[in-house]
């Protein structure tokens, strides 16, 4: 079951993953967040974002090519973390990210098998061979 809130995430996320440069910026203010945000961060979840941000990036690097609807739900992701007035406002000290977090599971199992064959996909990249 989708969790509340992310519905609007995805609507916007819809109309942002036409605009690269505005994708770029999402994954730089996920980043900065995380940083400033680390205290206040468990190792899941920090795990769990530095994963949909890898995703984020090979896809905008063209690395790899991902389904619309993953890239929809990723962005959606970091849109929803991003967000201090998500379901939970974040400021709230102990239950803040606990949507986020719950974003972040039910994304990454929505995408879990898209997931699977990147992985194995960047296991099998070229190695440029030095002469």
């Amino acid at each position: 079951m989708e969790p509340k809130g992310l519905n609007r995430a995805i609507k916007t996320a819809r109309k942002l993953i036409q605009q690269k440069d505005e994708l770029k910026q999402l994954v730089t203010d996920a980043n900065k967040k995380a940083k400033r945000e680390q205290a206040n961060l468990d190792q899941g979840f920090l795990a769990d974002l530095k994963a949909l941000r890898e995703l984020m990036t090979a896809w905008l690097k063209g690395i790899y090519k991902f389904s619309t609807k993953t890239v929809i739900y990723v962005v959606a992701a970091m849109i929803y973390f991003i967000n201090p007035f998500d379901l939970i406002p974040d400021f709230i000290v102990g239950l803040g990210y606990a949507d986020d977090a719950a974003v972040f599971a039910f994304v990454l199992r929505t995408i879990r098998s898209e997931i699977v064959r990147y992985k194995k996909a960047m296991e099998f990249q070229e190695v440029e061979v030095v002469s």
